[in-house]
């Protein structure tokens, strides 16, 4: 018996195995009998046309930035059986490097905006690979599985933040400690800087009498528009300033109380490029027989002289301290975010001798305390305010500042 078909076959497998030296794809089944009559007999068939896609090197990148991707899977085509491309979402053809039929890269373009995108690889045969495909498959493009791809318009490297967004801006960012953050592209970005509020005074003792000290002042609130390039910057957000020790002697005679501590200066850089700066608040003073000042806001705005709380546009003065404590200086109220409607930078409240401490500027704001019963109270932590002046003990600590941007992606 002839074993013509045999060696037909044996050619067909031998085709693919030596056309330019590329070895058949394991994925192509064959099966080798032997007959009655010893003749080999080989059943073959075409590897699957489609390449597949298992994994990518990376999924996500910066927008704008060089990204080479590497993209293993089965069925890629080396040049001479045909052509393989890459289409990365609406990006078509893109050009890739083959290193084997299980590896290939392509570069992602520079110009694709930030979003989701589809990768997806596709074959097209040509004569070379086998005539018969080329006559059945002639020019047919053939697609892999579809892989996500993000690219990203920043990345926050570090620190403590939230993400938020409204109805005007997808993207609100709040620091609450200090952070770096990379941009990939270049945004009109809004920010709200608050510098770290002023400790309220502490209490003094003259004549076996206490006498009330000054509420901190609050840091300063700055509100603007800056072009935030594809560069990483600095979030540095300034520390409360704590309240002032009180004289902590009730036999003693004739002891000030000390002063509060600054608040800190919140920040952004841009290596060692200052880009923007808000000022902590002064604290408040500390007791003396006396009316004592309220501590000064971060923008330089006095406090209370002992009288009244100073207010001021971007950062409110703490109260005055003495026989009457008195309210501390309003914080400013920003408008451009409705989610953040409340004001930042207030003013502590002074302390008393004998009546009731001032309130702070607001409700995150230290109230002053009184030398009978009423102790003052911190300001809330990230909101700028200034601490709450003593009447009988130490003041209160002033909170720390926030830095919060906010824009469109």
């Amino acid at each position: 018996m002839s074993c013509a078909s045999s060696n037909l076959a044996n050619q067909d497998i031998n085709y693919y195995q030596n056309l330019n030296g590329y070895a058949v794809p394991s994925s192509v089944p064959y099966n080798r009998n032997i007959n009655p009559n010893g003749c080999r007999r080989y059943k073959a068939g075409y590897p699957p046309f489609a390449p597949t896609i298992g994994s990518l090197s990376v999924t996500i990148s910066g927008a704008g930035t060089y990204s080479l991707v590497y993209i293993y899977g089965t069925n890629f085509l080396p040049p001479c059986y045909g052509t393989t491309y890459v289409n990365f979402g609406p990006f078509k053809q893109l050009p890739i490097t083959f290193y084997s039929t299980s590896s290939i890269s392509f570069v992602v373009p520079l110009n694709a905006q930030v979003g989701v995108y589809k990768v997806v690889v596709v074959n097209i045969y040509n004569s070379n690979f086998s005539p018969a495909v080329n006559q059945s498959y002639s020019g047919n493009p053939n697609f892999s599985n579809p892989v996500s791809y993000q690219l990203i318009g920043y990345t926050i490297n570090n620190g403590t933040y939230t993400i938020t967004s409204n109805a005007q801006y997808n993207t609100i960012i709040t620091f609450t400690a200090n952070s770096s953050i990379t941009f990939y592209q270049n945004y009109a970005v809004n920010y709200i800087v608050v510098g770290g509020g002023g400790g309220g005074g502490g209490e003094s003792r003259f004549l076996n009498s206490d006498y009330g000290a000054g509420g901190g002042g609050g840091g300063q609130v700055l509100d603007n528009t800056n072009i935030f390039s594809n560069k990483t910057y600095s979030i540095i957000v300034g520390s409360g300033g704590n309240g002032g020790i009180g004289s902590l002697c009730a036999t003693c005679t004739d002891i000030p109380g000390r002063n509060g501590n600054p608040g800190y200066s919140s920040q952004i850089f841009l290596g060692t490029n200052n880009i923007v700066t808000a000022n902590g608040g002064q604290g408040g003073l500390g007791g003396n027989a006396t009316f004592c000042n309220g501590g000064a806001s971060g923008n330089g705005f006095a406090g209370g002289n002992g009288g009244t709380g100073g207010n001021a546009p971007s950062g409110g003065g703490g109260g005055g301290g003495g026989n009457a404590g008195y309210n501390g200086g309003n914080g400013s109220l920003n408008i451009s975010i409705p989610t953040y409607g409340t004001a930042f930078g207030a003013g502590g409240g002074g302390g008393s001798w004998n009546l009731t401490g001032g309130s702070g500027g607001n409700s995150n704001a230290g109230n002053g305390g009184n030398a009978n019963s009423g102790l003052p109270t911190s300001a809330k932590p990230n909101t700028g305010c200034g601490g709450g002046g003593g009447g009988s003990v130490a003041g209160g600590n002033g909170g720390s500042g926030i830095i919060i941007l906010y824009f469109n992606v």
